[in-house]
């Protein structure tokens, strides 16, 4: 009985400075809206706490969604890919089969560092 090898590693994205302007601006939007709605539309006033939780549980899904990270795991001859969101959501992004692979110091190098 041959003996498949598990090498798995996780890498986090980077927080380039698009990706900061980008949580800064659904944050300043989620702030704007809750600030200017009621100025706009009056009645609305006694809605403000049910909005601003909306608006709250929306600018934390918007910011969730742009933490991501890659898992590489390779069992055997197999290589899947997956991208994680906010830590909670799971896509499978890629999957090779093969007979042959490259040595796994080879596969998973991030800043210089090798893999686990």
């Amino acid at each position: 009985m041959m003996q498949d090898s598990f090498i798995e590693k996780l890498v986090r994205r980077e927080q380039t400075p698009a990706i900061i302007a980008r949580k800064a601006l659904v944050v300043a939007a989620g702030v704007v809206v809750l600030l200017v709605l009621p100025l706009l539309i009056p009645d609305l006033v006694i809605l403000a706490p049910f909005i601003a939780v909306g608006l709250f549980f929306l600018c934390r899904f918007l910011l969730r969604r742009l933490n991501v990270e890659y898992e590489y795991c390779m069992i055997g001859p197999e290589l899947d890919v997956d991208i994680l969101y906010g830590q909670r959501k799971r896509k499978s992004m890629l999957k090779l089969k093969g007979h042959r692979h490259p040595p796994a110091d080879a596969l998973a190098r991030v800043r210089g560092q090798q893999a686990l």
